[in-house]
């Protein structure tokens, strides 16, 4: 005699991982009946849910029960409850969420999390391998420790920030349309081409002859009715034997423009008559 068994499963083992921090994100749901004998659903914000307590990164485990459109009053999109075994919070979520991401579909609520035995590292969820796209409309692409490598192309119509890391180009090109805004500083061990080449502190000459420049190794000037004006940088080195900075001058008049280094951190552009033409100039070391 042959028997057959069957076991009904408990325990929801579908658990998410927060993406961002989901305060906002967790919800209570409460039924109520109105003076027209209307059944009323009323989603409200968990209370005690805040960013701290509710971080990214944070597991949330299914409970089971689950809430949808046209079977429970007031709800748009299916939810499910969650459970945060850290804050003791438990709320409805929208599981499709850009809040949130799928963990594990095998692990029961009242296990800890994992920890990868290779690693070391607590598991935090599945990693993406893929021949598609992967397109975020809103959202953001946020590498919170390792690398981002690319073979290929990265087209950017937006902004590239890095607030403490760098942003290396081992083989190829950066192909830029636009600007690019540099506060630090640009080390090139390379080639840097430049249809439009504009470099910042940019500095213009002043009425009185002289340009005050600082550091600045690029700038304009102006002969007032003169032959002489003075650049004032700390660019430039002084003139000596063993060193001394290539002075690049550029006019828009007839006349014959010449720059000299005339002391420590200065030097001379002279004009080959009286002039008023407008000039640029370049210092490289």
């Amino acid at each position: 005699m042959s028997s057959t068994y069957g076991q009904r499963k408990d325990v929801s083992l579908r658990s998410y991982v927060s993406v961002n921090p989901f305060n906002t994100q967790l919800f209570s749901y409460t039924v109520s009946v109105n003076a027209q004998l209307q059944t009323v659903g009323t989603l409200a914000v968990v209370a005690g849910a805040t960013a701290l307590n509710c971080p990214v990164g944070r597991l949330l485990a299914e409970t089971g029960k689950k809430i949808f459109p046209d079977v429970n009053a007031g709800v748009e999109t299916p939810m499910v409850s969650v459970y945060d075994a850290v804050s003791g919070l438990t709320g409805f979520i929208d599981p499709n969420a850009a809040v949130f991401t799928v963990y594990s579909t095998d692990k029961p609520y009242f296990q800890q999390r994992g920890v990868d035995p290779v690693g070391d590292l607590k598991d935090n969820g599945m990693p993406i391998y893929t021949n598609g796209d992967i397109i975020t409309k809103y959202g953001d692409v946020t590498v919170l420790g390792g690398n981002v490598n690319v073979n290929g192309n990265i087209d950017l119509s937006g902004t590239v920030t890095s607030t403490g890391g760098d942003v290396n180009v081992l083989d190829g090109h950066v192909n830029v349309d636009g600007n690019v805004n540099v506060t630090g500083n640009v080390d090139l061990s390379g080639t840097l081409t430049a249809r439009y080449l504009h470099v910042s502190p940019f500095y213009d000459q002043a009425t009185s002859g002289t340009v005050n420049a600082g550091s600045a190794s690029v700038g304009t000037g102006v002969f007032n009715a003169n032959t002489s004006v003075v650049v004032n940088t700390t660019a430039c080195t002084s003139n000596s034997s063993t060193k001394h900075s290539l002075i690049f001058i550029t006019g828009t008049g007839a006349n014959t423009l010449r720059a000299n280094i005339t002391g420590a951190n200065q030097f001379t552009v002279t004009s080959s008559g009286t002039d008023s033409q407008a000039f640029s100039w370049l210092v490289i070391n």
